[in-house]
């Protein structure tokens, strides 16, 4: 076993097997950092268009406070259920 640890050619393919791991967890890494990202930057910018901004400045913070149960429920009406807002 040690004699073949030896050899150039093992060597090699240890390098490339080691080479080949890190820049693939490199790359993967990257990839996953970035969608990350876009993923908060589209959530953020969903929550932004959906929030009630008149009702924010008109109504205050009550107004704000009901919105999300009320587009709760409006959402479970149109999917035939009613969702459970208790909690």
């Amino acid at each position: 076993m040690i004699r073949l640890l030896r050899s150039a050619s093992v060597r090699i393919a240890f390098s490339y097997a080691a080479v080949f791991i890190v820049s693939t967890l490199l790359l993967v890494s990257y990839l996953w950092w970035r969608t990350a990202n876009y993923l908060d930057q589209e959530i953020d910018a969903v929550i932004a268009a959906g929030t009630p901004r008149r009702a924010s400045r008109d109504l205050g913070r009550a107004a704000l406070i009901r919105w999300p149960n009320g587009r709760a429920n409006s959402l479970g009406h149109a999917m035939g259920t009613q969702p459970d807002l208790s909690s």
